[in-house]
């Protein structure tokens, strides 16, 4: 199965990559159009199995967390598996977007575009200022959750130094064997929730305690 998912995504790579630089000739236009769909359908699939990778190195890294410790050696050998994922799914998203743009949602699905913006929320600092326009655009034609653009917002935010806008970022630390996660500063400490609600987020006291986040300021 997962032999059969690297040529998905390797062929998908290729279809992305050939249609961007071949321009049919007139006697193959009536065969590339029928093939549109096809081509369609792959990058589709690329961009599913892309997104579902995303979440599952950290899924496996969280349950490997809880059950050593963050601090163990098991937890170190998942993180790099996670590292190296996110490597290579940042190179296929950033090939698509230089082929395609950013996956719209009515030609590639929801969870094409989500693969695309998970990706970049879990890129490197420099890849998402390189992207922020593009990921900005994304939400303002409903592309992406406007909820989803100010989680990465917050985290810009958050990786420049400043206080984040929408409370969606925490920071967590390791404290005699216990992890301690805290809210990050907040720009607007009083109009959090106005500012959340906007986007469509819940209150942040809800937020917190599904984090398992305590601050006596909201919950």
């Amino acid at each position: 199965m997962k032999y059969i998912k690297h040529i998905i995504v390797i062929t998908g790579i290729y279809l992305c990559l050939s249609s961007c630089s071949e321009t049919p000739m007139p006697h193959e236009r009536d065969y590339r159009i029928n093939t549109v769909r096809a081509d369609v359908d792959s990058l589709r699939q690329v961009l599913t199995t892309i997104f579902e990778e995303d979440q599952r190195v950290r899924k496996a890294l969280k349950a490997v967390e809880l059950r050593y410790g963050r601090r163990s050696k098991e937890a170190a050998r998942a993180t790099q598996v996670m590292m190296d994922t996110d490597k290579e799914n940042l190179e296929k998203v950033e090939n698509f977007i230089q082929c395609h743009g950013f996956p719209s949602k009515r030609k590639f699905g929801y969870h094409g575009a989500k693969a695309a913006f998970f990706v970049l929320q879990h890129a490197p600092f420099e890849k998402q200022l390189l992207y922020y326009d593009i990921i900005k655009r994304a939400a303002d034609t409903g592309n992406i959750k406007l909820s989803m653009f100010a989680l990465f917002e917050d985290r810009v935010w958050m990786r420049k130094g400043y206080p984040q806008i929408y409370g969606t970022q925490v920071t967590c630390a390791t404290r005699k064997g216990h992890s301690e996660c805290r809210l990050y500063p907040l720009e607007y400490p009083d109009k959090v929730d106005s500012l959340r609600t906007l986007v469509g987020l819940p209150p942040l006291g809800e937020y917190l305690s599904d984090m398992g986040v305590k601050d006596e300021r909201y919950n």
